[in-house]
């Protein structure tokens, strides 16, 4: 994935991704790799724990939303 800090943030919220989800990069990444992997359960527990120690991240929830609608496609 790597960003640039001064892209527009992947999560679509029209901030810069050093103004937005830039705290979350590693977890962003790891979740992707996650999904990739068709390891949903493991992308959601780590998209959890970023909910936890960020309740107002966008990616988090555009990320939790994704993964369910995902599982419940299957």
């Amino acid at each position: 994935m790597p960003h640039e800090a001064y892209e527009p943030c992947p999560c679509g919220s029209g901030k810069k991704f050093k103004f937005c989800c830039y705290e979350a990069a590693e977890e962003i990444q790891r979740v992707q790799k996650l999904r990739e992997n068709n390891q949903s359960r493991a992308a959601l527990s780590v998209v959890e724990r970023v909910e936890r120690r960020s309740p107002d991240l966008p990616w988090a929830s555009i990320a939790r939303g994704s993964i369910l609608l995902e599982e419940r496609s299957e």
